[in-house]
């Protein structure tokens, strides 16, 4: 019987007592908790509009959203996150460049404050484009922070045991909606090598030479590796989301083609390939990963994220039983993998297993999920494992309920 294992953020917050949650990213952004706007303004990589004015308007621009997305939730008793944040610059921009135009978005537009829409020293036709790169500029900022609040080593590790000692487990795939590498970390520890979709694997880098020299160790993108078969006792890792060790690289400054690499997981090497020159770094030394509610899935047909989420839906049309860890059921695009899963073969069961209530996982998840439950629950398709942490779980049991 084929098992594997869906995480979310809930998989991670045992790593650290402070390990920071959605509620402690939004707060690093709202306040610029990494001073990560005075690099910005302070690198020599910024357009002069950003140096001038862009960068001191992300900060009240961002509260302008929250106030909007606030009032929009009232209702529900919910505030806005910095992945609605993100989400709602998103929009903003892609109307702006005609990238994915919507006409909805205009009259918000409209409303944003003048000192924030038309920024000071600028001139009647410099208006939309610093508008425009506001909202680019803030996703690009809601991702440095995303990515620095969760570029921390953990305290402890041992919560994630279950996914090397699960009752029945063989051919074993791990899909993750989680940026931080706590998972890689894990299996490292544990002398476990895995696919990931890069090359060498992690296991097989040398990370001395690589924190030693100018350039770290990094591994070239090659999504074709995912598509091996694994064999008995392989591991693979699909990073739905991105990560923070994975970067956009361009080898020749002369040839617009970008390449991807996954650099160490020290964050030693993080930092020296975070310093190396522009020929040689993404714009903004900023990681590959997705922030963002529903833009997410604009995403995910790209030529990283499409692999991935191929390689998602593959793999469980031959899964007889998911392990949904900490994942509070809200990614349409993920919902829609799963709902299509549990409904292609009777035989199929999910587990949700998680610290939360029952009433909490039913408040946050999407509506598909949410009608699903009613033709999945009676044949136990659906079971749900709340009420404890990861590392007090009693797994057998778990494995009990699904088969």
């Amino acid at each position: 019987m084929k098992t594997a294992f869906l995480l979310g953020a809930g998989a991670s917050k045992d790593a650290a007592p402070d390990f920071p949650l959605a509620a402690d990213l939004t707060s690093n952004v709202l306040k610029d908790g990494f001073g990560l706007l005075t690099q910005f303004e302070n690198s020599p990589f910024q357009p002069e509009a950003f140096k001038s004015t862009v960068g001191q308007n992300i900060l009240p621009f961002l509260g302008w959203m929250k106030e909007q997305v606030d009032d929009a939730f009232a209702t529900d008793g919910r505030t806005a996150n910095y992945e609605d944040l993100a989400y709602m610059a998103e929009q903003i921009h892609d109307h702006l460049i005609r990238n994915f135009e919507n006409p909805a978005i205009e009259p918000l537009i409209q409303k944003v404050p003048l000192e924030i829409r038309f920024l000071p020293q600028a001139t009647t036709g410099e208006r939309a484009d610093q508008l425009e790169l506001l909202s680019q500029m803030t996703v690009e900022y809601v991702r440095g922070v995303v990515s620095r609040s969760l570029s921390r080593w953990p305290t402890e590790l041992e919560h994630l045991r279950f996914l090397i000692e699960f009752p029945n487990a063989s051919v074993l795939n791990i899909f993750t909606l989680n940026n931080d590498t706590l998972v890689e970390q894990f299996l490292l520890k544990e002398g476990k090598d895995f696919i990931d979709g890069f090359e060498p694997s992690i296991g097989t880098m040398d990370f001395a030479e690589g924190i030693a020299s100018e350039t770290p160790a990094m591994a070239r993108w090659n999504p074709a590796s995912l598509e091996q078969d694994a064999g008995l006792g392989v591991i693979r890792l699909f990073k739905l989301h991105g990560s923070i060790n994975w970067f956009r690289y361009r080898p020749n400054p002369e040839i617009a083609r970008d390449e991807f690499h996954r650099v160490g997981l020290r964050q030693e090497g993080l930092r020296k390939f975070m310093k190396l020159p522009p020929a040689n770094r993404p714009d903004l030394n900023l990681p590959e990963l997705l922030v963002g509610t529903f833009n997410k899935l604009l995403r995910y047909t790209s030529s990283l994220y499409h692999p991935l989420h191929y390689g998602f839906r593959r793999e469980l049309q031959s899964t007889d039983r998911l392990i949904v860890c900490g994942y509070s059921v809200g990614d349409k695009g993920i919902n829609e993998q799963i709902a299509s899963w549990l409904d292609g073969e009777p035989h199929r069961r999910v587990a949700i297993v998680d610290a939360c209530t029952e009433e909490v996982l039913w408040k946050n998840a999407r509506g598909l999920i949410l009608m699903g439950r009613e033709r999945w629950t009676p044949n136990k398709q659906l079971v749900l494992c709340l009420g404890e942490k990861l590392k007090c779980v009693d797994w057998n049991v778990v494995w009990r309920e699904i088969s």
